[in-house]
């Protein structure tokens, strides 16, 4: 019985821990940085899926990007919810691999209202060759005001 509690106890502690998030600030390199639009298109790549086991209305974000043309990415990402949220946010990212490290070029914010799921897509046009990826924050909100919140991250392409 004691070990049961002692086992119970450790459990908690490790799930208390891994619920702690970090946060980073980023530099962004502002010489190069391009407009996201909210738009319709088709999706034609495998998707990256992060997931917050631990959150109590965010299932997940599935975020992706996409080649539209050789200057032109679209971006979709589809979070889903266990309630209906009084409103969905989702900040998108564009980023690109300079070195070893990924610069922001490009945000946008989208929402959804009353709803316990959403797929948003934007684009970004006119950009120059290089290695990309989209970075999606989305918080949650439900009607008594309690949030959360996750980000997910795409593959990379490369833009010729």
């Amino acid at each position: 019985m004691k070990i049961k509690k002692i086992l119970a106890f450790v459990l908690a502690m490790m799930m208390l821990f891994v619920q702690v998030t970090s946060v980073l600030a980023e530099e962004t390199d502002t010489t190069e940085w391009y407009e996201l639009v909210e738009e319709d298109f088709e999706m034609v790549t495998e998707a990256g899926q992060t997931a917050s086991p631990y959150a109590l209305y965010l299932m997940g974000v599935i975020t992706s990007i996409t080649k539209l043309s050789s200057s032109k990415v679209g971006m979709r990402a589809e979070v889903s919810c266990t309630d209906v949220m009084s409103k969905i946010t989702i900040t998108f990212y564009l980023q690109k691999l300079s070195g070893t490290s990924w610069n922001n070029v490009g945000s946008t914010t989208v929402y959804a209202y009353n709803t316990s799921s959403t797929a948003k897509k934007v684009t970004a046009s006119n950009l120059s060759s290089g290695t990309y990826r989209t970075k999606a924050c989305v918080m949650v909100t439900t009607s008594n005001g309690y949030g959360e919140t996750l980000t997910g991250y795409s593959g990379s392409i490369n833009l010729p």
